[in-house]
């Protein structure tokens, strides 16, 4: 990107003011847009190595990375990061210890681990009370009626807690996710949907013997489907994810957060250091400035890419 610090400007009044003006302006710029540019490199170039230094350790991730690029590395950790804030506000302060034991059995699942959080945060939040438990059974659901069951059947459940009774609204919402919980119900206690609303049953009760039905007739699914393609697939992202977030991990996402804070310090000190000249010279020398204002956005628009356009 290329600056321009103009030094000659044409004025009936007052030429050396307008000279003044605009060295200080284009100064101030090329200092901004150079150190932006630099932290740019910087952050790029680190993620480039991670990611050629993590392709060349293996012929067989070669297919695999052709399909990654560096920048996937920051969503990942970033991701994690928002998932284990997420788990610290539901947990009281467990976020990280929540999250890591999450992780680690979605590994052994076909489940990407952010859908695990998103529905253990659902169920937590409607006061279904998440355990590995009551996931693996969610999975093994998910594993014959397809990934959105999990969520839905959560959602379903959790509404019929946060309600605290029984309603045909959430029992259909099971039935499109293709399960019958009507049935799970009569054989639990003997009754149909009408008579166990007037029995005075704990939601508490119902929503178990449901979780019940679940486990005895869909047991085992997810296990028995890894060997599947789908199986496979999930695994193949999984174990990338992990590998990605690892070496985040280890050090080279604090790294990259403290260059990108350095960015945002160099804007706030330029903002604060060139009020008052952006405020006094601009209206006075509006024409005389055009390079110079060109140059901040010029600049602006390098930090945005910056932020979007990483490798």
């Amino acid at each position: 990107m290329t600056v321009r610090n103009t030094t000659t400007i044409v004025i009936t009044t007052d030429n050396s003011k307008a000279k003044l003006g605009l060295t200080q302006t284009g100064a101030a710029v090329e200092r901004l847009s150079a150190r932006t540019r630099a932290a740019g490199r910087k952050m790029s170039e680190s993620l480039v190595r991670v990611k050629d230094s993590i392709f060349s350790l293996k012929g067989a991730f070669a297919a695999i990375g052709a399909g990654v690029t560096a920048k996937s590395f920051l969503d990942v950790a970033s991701s994690f990061e928002q998932m284990e804030k997420k788990l610290d506000a539901l947990t009281s302060g467990r976020g990280k210890e929540t999250l890591e034991e999450i992780n680690a059995w979605a590994l052994e699942m076909p489940v990407n681990t952010r859908k695990a959080v998103d529905t253990f945060a659902m169920m937590q939040a409607m006061g279904l009370d998440p355990t590995i438990e009551k996931m693996q059974t969610l999975v093994d659901v998910a594993s014959v009626f397809g990934e959105d069951a999990m969520p839905r059947v959560a959602r379903a459940l959790g509404q019929m807690k946060t309600l605290g009774k029984l309603s045909a609204e959430e029992l259909n919402q099971l039935s499109e996710a293709g399960i019958n919980a009507r049935k799970y119900l009569r054989e639990a206690f003997g009754m149909g949907v009408s008579e166990l609303q007037k029995s005075g049953i704990e939601i508490d009760r119902i929503i178990k013997a449901i979780m019940t039905g679940l486990d005895r007739d869909f047991g085992g699914a997810a296990r028995a489907n890894m060997d599947s393609w789908q199986g496979l697939k999930a695994a193949t992202v999984s174990y990338i994810d992990e590998i990605e977030r690892r070496i985040m991990d280890a050090g080279l996402f604090t790294e990259l957060k403290t260059q990108l804070k350095l960015v945002n310090d160099e804007l706030g000190d330029w903002l604060e250091n060139n009020k008052d000249l952006i405020r006094q010279k601009v209206p006075e020398y509006p024409d005389g400035l055009k390079d110079g204002i060109s140059g901040i956005d010029q600049t602006v628009v390098s930090v945005q890419d910056l932020l979007g356009n990483l490798p």
